[in-house]
């Protein structure tokens, strides 16, 4: 990549003219048991204690990728193992 081409990719100018436009489909009716508003850390955590409940969840996320801002934390986030024991040992 060009220095140049890096610049473009930084300018926020150039960067607000990439849009997408969506148009909503038909109306998707489902009855579930539980429904989670954001794919973020929390929300993935609770979609998956959910599920393994066996409870039906569905996820919403605004976003085209899930993570929140569990993506910009430093350390890490494992949603799906349980390494932890809650009861006494």
């Amino acid at each position: 990549m060009t220095l140049q081409k890096q610049a473009e990719a930084s300018d926020l100018d150039g960067f607000k003219k990439n849009t997408v436009e969506h148009t909503a489909g038909e109306a998707i009716e489902k009855t579930t048991d539980v429904v989670v508003v954001g794919a973020g850390g929390a929300g993935m955590a609770t979609a998956v204690q959910s599920a393994q409940n066996g409870n039906s969840v569905v996820v919403l996320e605004v976003n085209s990728e899930i993570g929140g801002n569990t993506v910009a934390s430093g350390g890490q986030f494992q949603s799906a193992q349980s390494y932890f024991s809650l009861g006494s040992s």
